[in-house]
């Protein structure tokens, strides 16, 4: 049997450039498709680069499509509701969340105890 390859981890230089090709798209006076995320700022689109990159939604090439589901994320967290890449999105975030069986006992005992307000 074959071992998967691990995935490389980009670098801070690799995601800078891919911050300043998403600016040049959604950001600033000179982006070519501002409407899309007005107001963008830099803060808010190194959230949504750093959540694609969480959610192991963007591997490989930092490319168009991974500029497009950045953008998804950004406009899912403004409330907009119908998305290009919402079906991705949706998948890799419910991989993230850890379902109740598989919990251990004492991981059971701690969230019980804390939805009882008896620890924090």
């Amino acid at each position: 049997m074959t071992k998967t390859p691990k995935k490389k981890a980009h670098t801070p230089g690799e995601i800078a450039e891919f911050h300043a090709y998403c600016w040049s798209y959604y950001g600033g006076k000179n982006a070519l498709y501002p409407e899309s995320l007005p107001k963008l700022t830099n803060k808010e689109l190194n959230e949504g680069i750093q959540e694609a990159l969480k959610l192991s939604i963007v591997q490989g090439e930092l490319d168009s499509v991974s500029r497009e589901i950045v953008r998804d994320l950004l406009l899912l967290s403004r409330g907009v509701k119908k998305v290009e890449h919402e079906k991705l999105i949706e998948r890799e975030r419910a991989k993230q969340h850890k379902p109740m069986s598989s919990l251990s006992r004492s991981e059971l005992r701690k969230l019980h105890r804390f939805a009882l307000g008896l620890s924090s």
